[in-house]
């Protein structure tokens, strides 16, 4: 991210994760560091545990940085499925067109993105 920020100074980078990362951000190398050079944004998980993620964020980095974390928490239709899933999904040929916003799944599959590899 230090790189990114050098060469593209006047941009601002977001990381977006769910909100299951969250209460695990103060486990991540340099996580302080990082949250200093990029905007969160975390999209609401099934099982999100608002008040134990805000305890979490506020011990490991204080208040403010807590606050500002929360504020990035989108909230909206659960879909209860995992990237990993969907990457797993992909790669064994299955359709995941239910598990994906609009176009994305035919993004994906004009791009050939996650699809098996060539042996």
């Amino acid at each position: 991210m230090k790189l990114l920020r050098r060469l593209h100074p006047d941009v601002s980078f977001s990381l977006v994760v769910g909100t299951d990362t969250l209460s695990d951000l103060p486990n991540w190398y340099k996580a302080a560091e990082l949250l200093s050079l990029v905007d969160v944004v975390a999209v609401e998980r099934a099982g999100y545990d608002e008040s134990r993620v805000r305890e979490v964020l506020e011990a490991a980095f204080g208040a403010d940085v807590c606050r500002r974390l929360m504020a990035g928490v989108l909230r909206g239709e659960v879909v209860d499925v995992s990237s990993t899933e969907v990457r797993a999904a992909l790669m064994r040929g299955e359709n995941v067109e239910h598990l994906l916003p609009n176009g994305v799944a035919d993004y994906i599959k004009r791009n050939a993105l996650y699809g098996r590899r060539r042996q």
